[in-house]
């Protein structure tokens, strides 16, 4: 979870709400001992940072998740999903990002080791992946 420019990573899930820890809780030389719970729709910070925030480094790791995710669901090509998740997003990000090429190859990757030798046509029909087909026109 990003939150005003730090990472949190979730600690444990309960009914009602879920405990989350600054990802930098087992950094060296200061351990972060921030700590976050979030209710329903409502976070409270229960503990400070003793650190600054590193705004750029958050947004382009929340960039690179989208990413992800979008791979993982889509059939397009890497270089469109890439095209797509980057519209809007700042040249200061951008420039963080590894080069389109290293992440088209990551995305490959990533799929074939989530989805094994399967071909597109076997991703589609045994629903590893979705794909919203267009309905036909009634012949009459």
């Amino acid at each position: 979870m990003a939150l005003d420019g730090y990472i949190f990573n979730l600690e444990r899930e309960y009914a009602t709400y879920s405990n989350w820890y600054c990802e930098n809780r087992h950094a060296t030389p200061e351990k972060c001992r921030a700590r976050a719970v979030l209710q329903v729709d409502e976070i409270s910070v229960k503990v400070g940072h003793n650190h600054d925030s590193d705004q750029p480094s958050v947004k382009k790791r929340i960039v690179l998740s989208k990413l992800y995710k979008q791979a993982e669901s889509s059939v397009e090509a890497p270089s469109s999903l890439i095209a797509e998740v980057l519209e809007g997003v700042s040249d200061e990000v951008k420039k963080s990002l590894p080069s389109k090429e290293v992440m088209a190859a990551s995305f490959n990757e990533f799929r074939a080791k989530t989805y094994g030798n399967f071909s597109l046509t076997e991703m589609l029909v045994y629903n590893l992946i979705s794909y919203q087909m267009p309905r036909p026109k009634a012949p009459f």
